[in-house]
C-alpha cells in the first residue's frame, strides 16, 4: 500500500482510523506508525481481556473492543514503557490499513496477499469444508 501511494511509512496509524477513534497524543512520537508497526514490537501496548474460547481468543474480540482500548489507552508512547510483546500492535495495523481501503480485514488480506500469492485456503474464517479438513497443530 505504501508503493501504491495508498499510504506512507511514517504515516501515524491513528490518521487510518474512523476520526475520533483516537486522540491526537500531545506527544507526535507514537509508537504506532505504520513503519514501526510493520517492523517492531510496540513498548507498553498490551491489551488484557477474558476470552470466552480459550482455544480461539481473539474469536470474541472485535474491532469495537480494540477501538474501545485505544480510546482508553491512547497512542502515545509511555516514557518509562518497558518492553512488553503484543500482537495487538500488528492486529491494529492491519485493521487500521483495512480501514483505509474501505474494505474488511479478510477482503484486504485476500487482495494483497493470500490471492496474489495463490493461497486459496489462506483466509482469516475457514470455511465449513476447510474446517471439515482442518486438522489442529499438538
Amino acid at each position: 500500500m505504501v508503493t501504491e501511494g495508498k499510504t506512507r511509512f511514517d504515516e501515524p496509524v491513528r490518521a487510518l482510523l474512523p476520526a475520533g477513534t483516537v486522540a491526537k497524543p500531545w506527544v507526535e512520537k507514537s509508537c504506532y506508525s505504520i513503519w514501526r508497526r510493520s517492523t517492531r514490537v510496540c513498548r507498553g501496548c498490551r491489551a488484557t481481556f477474558t476470552p470466552a474460547d480459550r482455544a480461539n481468543p481473539l474469536a470474541d474480540y472485535h474491532r469495537e473492543d480494540l477501538y474501545a482500548f485505544l480510546a482508553k489507552r491512547g497512542v502515545a508512547k509511555p516514557a518509562d514503557a518497558s518492553f512488553l510483546y503484543s500482537n495487538l500492535g500488528l492486529g491494529l495495523l492491519g485493521q487500521a490499513l483495512a480501514e483505509r481501503t474501505e474494505k474488511s480485514y479478510s477482503d484486504l488480506l485476500q487482495q494483497e496477499i493470500s490471492g496474489p500469492l495463490g493461497l486459496h485456503d489462506t483466509v482469516v474464517l475457514l470455511s465449513e469444508e476447510q474446517q471439515r479438513r482442518f486438522h489442529p497443530g499438538a
